[in-house]
Parts: C-alpha cells; sequence; structure tokens
C-alpha cells in the first residue's frame, strides 16, 4: 500500500528542491546575457568588486573568473556580479589616492597649516602625472593624534604608475612634516601622576 499524502508531500519538497536550482542557474543566465549585451567588463580588464580587486580572465554562462591580486583565482556567479557595484579600473583615466597620516597632539598649529600647503605643493608638483583636483586638510582629533587627510588623483589607470607617484609624494611627505618640526603619531596614552 502506497501512502499517498507522502508522496505528495516528497514530490512536493522534490519539486521545490528542483525550481529552486532551476531559479539559482536561471538567474546567472540571465546574468551572463547582461554582462554580453551590456559589456560592463572584458576579459583582461581590471575590475574592483566589492572588496575583490582583479583581472577578468573568463567570462563563462554561469561564473565569471577573476585572478585577484594576490594571484588567487575567485569564481563568481554572473548573478552576483550584476546585483553588485562594480568599478572597471581599466576603463579609467585616473586613481584615486586617499590615506590619512597622523601627527603628534604637541603639533602647533601654524605648523600643520605649513606641513598642509607644502603637501598641495608637493602633490601639483608631479604634474602633469597628478590632478589639480586634490583634498589635503587637518580632519580629525583622534585619540592619539590630529589626522590630516590626503585625496589625489593620479592621471593613469597604471598601477606602477600610482604606485612611483605615491612612492615619491609619500617620501616627500616624511620630509615635509620634519621640517615644520612635528612628528608622527602613532598610537599611545599619556598618562599624569599629581604630586601630593
Amino acid at each position: 500500500e502506497v501512502d499517498i499524502t507522502a508522496l505528495i508531500t516528497g514530490l512536493g519538497i522534490g519539486g521545490l528542491a528542483i525550481a529552486l536550482a532551476a531559479q539559482d542557474t536561471l538567474a546567472n543566465l540571465i546574468g551572463s546575457f547582461i554582462i554580453y549585451l551590456d559589456k560592463p567588463f572584458q576579459v583582461g580588464e581590471l575590475v574592483e568588486l566589492g572588496e575583490v580587486k582583479g583581472t577578468v580572465e573568463k567570462i563563462g554562462f554561469r561564473t565569471t573568473r577573476i585572478r585577484t591580486l594576490d594571484r588567487s583565482l575567485l569564481i563568481v556567479p554572473n548573478k552576483k556580479i550584476i546585483d553588485s557595484n562594480l568599478n572597471n579600473i581599466t576603463q579609467s583615466s585616473q586613481r584615486r589616492v586617499r590615506f590619512e597620516i597622523g601627527l603628534t597632539y604637541q603639533s602647533e598649529p601654524q605648523n600643520i597649516l605649513g606641513i598642509i600647503e607644502d603637501v598641495k605643493k608637493a602633490i601639483l608638483a608631479e604634474r602633469p602625472l597628478t590632478d589639480d583636483d586634490l583634498t589635503v586638510r587637518f580632519s580629525e582629533f583622534d585619540t592619539s593624534s590630529l589626522t590630516l587627510i590626503i585625496i589625489y588623483y593620479v592621471n593613469s589607470n597604471e598601477y606602477d604608475i600610482m604606485i612611483d607617484v605615491k612612492e615619491r609624494i609619500n617620501l616627500k611627505i616624511i620630509e615635509i612634516v620634519h621640517q615644520h618640526h612635528c612628528q608622527f603619531a602613532y598610537p599611545s596614552q599619556t598618562i599624569f601622576i599629581e604630586k601630593n
């Protein structure tokens, strides 16, 4: 004797599992068509997808293969690619450099202003490799430092050019901070002991 209710329930659960698997496969297939038609990137281009940055090696029907900067192979479902923010670095004309430096609390306001002006000059001295659009500002009173934010653009999407410009500017920033009699901060605490 066959339990009809159990059979129908079993078929229902099996059918649901097949439908869910088909839905995922269909979403990835639609994703591959969107990638093919929209062409947000091509094989060989450097892309950034969330926290991942790498070179597209293969675009398949279900997945896209990305070789990350640390040389590992990342296989991303096409559905995830079309649902995420994607930055195609190869198609960019510039690279943005953003970082912060911390100065000790003993730094004098006029020295900080001098550092800001000289860092701007150091960035602009790299023209035409750097853009006129830049930011160098005193931004925060951090727990152990006075924080300067530095943002500028390198007029190339090539990593090697960007890192060369960044290195020259970074070395110049070290000189500038010392010339203005300031020091870089590191996480620290000062304890004051009161004598009776």
